[in-house]
């Protein structure tokens, strides 16, 4: 009896120590996603023109580049949704064009939330530039994105902007 009650405890020990293990790796790759999520909205701000004409090829690594692709965005001036990589890459690589220059200067109130292989970042962002007529422009904007993990990482699957932020 002495014998069962040890293996007993032993087995107990080690499934406590498995499940903590496993825990702790489920927090683990939660924090690398997170590290993963912050630098690539750090990579937002590769939406500044830094050269002419606007290569939509900087930003394309954060898109999903299939029909899954859903944007609500205020640039289109026939249609604030947007649906599928080729539809959005198309509009915007055209909108860019209006502007001599654009720098995405601030990210701001930046917030992941992760659940397994999705997950919901929210941000502010201000950009200025100037449209090629030389129209100033300059506003902050909020983005909702939802992201996706896939083999290759994280993508955008959806993206929502809107603006002016008003506080």
């Amino acid at each position: 009896m002495k014998t069962l009650s040890k293996i007993t405890n032993r087995y107990s020990l080690l499934l406590i120590a498995i499940l903590s293990f496993s825990v702790s790796s489920a927090q683990n790759n939660v924090e690398q996603d997170k590290i993963s999520l912050q630098q690539l909205i750090e990579d937002y701000k590769l939406w500044s023109i830094t050269e002419k004409p606007y290569k939509i090829e900087k930003i394309e690594h954060l898109y999903d580049h299939t029909d899954q692709l859903l944007a609500f965005d205020l640039m289109s001036p026939k249609s604030t949704v947007i649906k599928g990589w080729d539809n959005y890459q198309a509009l915007w690589s055209k909108a860019m064009q209006n502007f001599n220059t654009w720098t995405v200067y601030k990210l701001d109130d930046i917030q992941i939330t992760i659940d397994q292989n999705m997950a919901l970042t929210t941000l502010l962002f201000s950009g200025k530039g100037t449209l090629n007529d030389g129209s100033p422009v300059e506003g902050e904007f909020h983005s909702t994105l939802i992201w996706s993990k896939k083999k290759d990482g994280w993508k955008i699957i959806h993206e929502h902007i809107s603006g002016p932020v008003k506080r």
